[in-house]
């Protein structure tokens, strides 16, 4: 049963307990280890949200390239092979474990290069997810997630058809929902682990439907409904305080969800600019096309990691980036994701209980 008390640290501790160890080994004594690979990656195969099939009002990556790089034949087979490198980067057992298709535009809009990179990850014994908006998973990408990826995160702008139009830009609540609804529904016909986690960012329009599409979703039996604050506002706006008493709300009535439901973003999403930024090292972003950036929030030119180029393709494997500039990145300090309960980790800004 979902608690309230869990509802703001199960994210997040989860996260912390299960990297201790590797933590221990990348960040230990003997400083940063640049030969270790990371454990997480996400990759990227647009540019700044094109293309995408919506415009969602909170999101960091709307601006798009005047002129966007394509993916041709060649940068295709180019991108396989350093698809296998990156497999393949290991020491002392430690290995890239997790990847995310996310991002830098909708990645559903490259079934082909998505179900590419799935297949290799996959059949690779490593985790493989993809962030969609989830409003068409198209063949092969559908098929390929099933049967090799690890899951689904659909993110959900708006929890009815008015605020799905007013914060996403189009009127596609429906067909969203059934994207969910069919992912559970193959999913349960071939009997799978695959895992259905469904993200909305808090907004004030969102709030008055919110139980409806949480009871929903758990009808369909998703796994998990994650919960976060939009990356520039305060936490302590009063529709935030007032969407985490209604989430509350929701659990109070209804103590037999079989949904987790759970806040992302920490109490204070800021990170000091004192602190240092540890996601290159974690949790990089990999856009093959434009290169490696430090996390998925920054990939501005001028944020770019110092790569080799091979015939277009920047390759994760090659950072040759300083330290020192690394850790200190030109960005915003509020992360969306785990890698800001990282950050407060690795600087001892939180302890773990």
């Amino acid at each position: 049963m979902v608690t309230t008390d869990t509802l703001k640290t199960f994210f997040g501790q989860r996260a912390i307990i299960d990297n201790q160890e590797y933590f221990q080994t990348r960040f230990g004594n003997n400083g940063i280890d640049y030969s270790y690979p990371p454990r997480i990656v996400d990759i990227h195969l647009g540019y700044k949200g094109r293309p995408c099939y919506l415009k969602c009002v909170w999101c960091f990556d709307r601006n798009g390239s005047k002129n966007p790089k394509k993916w041709t034949p060649e940068l295709k087979s180019q991108f396989e092979k350093e698809l296998i490198k990156t497999i393949e980067w290991e020491k002392n057992g430690y290995k890239i474990e997790k990847i995310h298709l996310a991002g830098g535009g909708e990645p559903s809009v490259y079934p082909d290069i998505a179900s590419m990179v799935i297949s290799y990850f996959g059949e690779a014994d490593r985790e493989a997810w993809i962030i969609t908006n989830g409003v068409r998973i198209p063949e092969p990408l559908f098929s390929t997630l099933l049967e090799k990826g690890t899951g689904v995160q659909v993110s959900l702008p708006g929890t009815d058809r008015d605020s799905y139009q007013k914060y996403g830009g189009r009127d596609f609540y429906e067909r969203v929902m059934g994207t969910v609804e069919d992912f559970a529904n193959a999913r349960e016909e071939i009997r799978s682990c695959f895992q259905i986690n469904v993200t909305h960012v808090l907004m004030p329009d969102t709030l008055a439907s919110l139980e409806d599409t949480v009871l929903r979703l758990d009808s369909m039996n998703v796994d998990e409904f994650r919960i976060r604050y939009d990356i520039f506002s305060d936490p302590n706006e009063e529709y935030n305080v007032r969407g985490m008493e209604t989430v509350e709300g929701i659990i109070r009535r209804n103590p037999d969800l079989r949904m987790k439901l759970m806040l992302k973003s920490p109490d204070e999403e800021t990170l000091p600019k004192t602190a240092k930024c540890y996601s290159s090292f974690v949790w990089p972003t990999w856009n093959p096309l434009y290169g490696v950036f430090p996390c998925a929030h920054i990939t501005d030119e001028k944020n770019r990691i110092d790569s080799e180029i091979h015939n277009g393709i920047y390759s994760l494997i090659d950072i040759k980036a300083k330290p020192a500039e690394t850790l200190h990145q030109e960005c915003h300090g509020r992360c969306p994701s785990t890698i800001h309960w990282f950050n407060l980790y690795l600087n001892n800004l939180i302890i773990e209980e």
